[in-house]
């Protein structure tokens, strides 16, 4: 069984850093999707620094803003283009060829009380530890800060652009 596995991205995000979320197939006989985020959404005044300090980090268990949902193939690119928090703009496909579904679905669903954290548990690192559980094969998000940045790793993914 061949699984299929999507990193989804906002551009403007994060002070245009951008953001990232994640999809992958969990049912090849009926087609069915499993996607969403820990979207982590800003709800502050911009010149709150003390806000933006706090934004850095949210303990475990504590609201990040995580969804999830179910559906088809065009529902989810329908979901993620049309904004269940946020819209996203384009999306990466990679061909994972030995899926483990449940164990992504797992990751997936314990994200929801990871907490966040910039610098060791951002989108970035959630995104690539869902779809790594999964089994697709993604550029880990270490050895430079410059690999946290959405749009950077993004851009380093190899798969199918898809334009939302």
């Amino acid at each position: 069984m061949e699984g299929a596995a999507f990193v989804f991205i906002n551009f403007i995000q994060a002070g245009r850093m951008g953001h990232v979320g994640w999809g992958f197939l969990i049912d090849p006989a009926t087609q069915t999707y499993y996607f969403g985020s820990t979207d982590h959404l800003w709800r502050h005044n911009w010149w709150d620094l003390v806000a933006w300090i706090r934004y850095t980090h949210v303990n475990p268990s504590a609201n990040n803003d995580w969804w999830s949902g179910t559906g088809t193939h065009d529902d989810m690119l329908r979901m993620m283009s049309g904004g269940h928090h946020i819209r996203y703009h384009a999306a990466k496909r990679v061909s994972v060829l030995a899926p483990s579904p449940d164990r992504a679905f797992s990751r997936a669903e314990a994200m929801q009380h990871a907490g966040w954290s910039i610098l060791v548990n951002n989108c970035v690192h959630q995104t690539y530890c869902v779809l790594s559980d999964y089994g697709a094969a993604l550029p880990a998000p270490t050895g430079s800060v410059t690999k946290l940045i959405p749009k950077n790793w993004f851009c380093s993914i190899e798969g199918e652009y898809i334009e939302l």
